[in-house]
């Protein structure tokens, strides 16, 4: 439906982040994603493969548009990188895309690419 909105969000202190699943809540709301309309957190999973060191959180909320949009929110700790992977569609296209989703953010490695400098 051509209503995906994929953004990565890095925070690097210099040190390993401890307790993943409370910085995630941390970053969920310092990002204002919890400030979204009708926010609710649907599932927390661990991943498997990287247990300690992940976490996936799936989420609904409403675009300021009205849509009903879900969520697949990836914290992952990578040495004193810690990432916030977000991949969101509308609610509508959630069941068909959920495999491509999860299969996507699985994809994502440290560094991430920064964006350019303008300088």
């Amino acid at each position: 439906e051509r209503n995906a909105h994929l953004t990565v969000t890095q925070f690097d202190n210099g040190q390993r982040p401890q307790g993943i699943g409370n910085l995630a809540s941390q970053v969920l709301e310092m990002t204002g994603v919890t400030q979204q309309p009708g926010y609710h957190e649907v599932e927390r999973s661990d991943v498997i493969e990287r247990e300690g060191e992940a976490l996936r959180v799936v989420a609904v909320y409403t675009r300021p548009d009205g849509v009903p949009m879900r969520a697949l929110y990836l914290f992952q700790v990578d040495g004193t990188v810690f990432s916030m992977v977000n991949m969101s569609v509308s609610s509508r296209s959630w069941a068909e895309n959920q495999g491509l989703i999860y299969d996507l953010l699985e994809t994502y490695r440290v560094p991430a690419v920064p964006a350019p400098s303008s300088g």
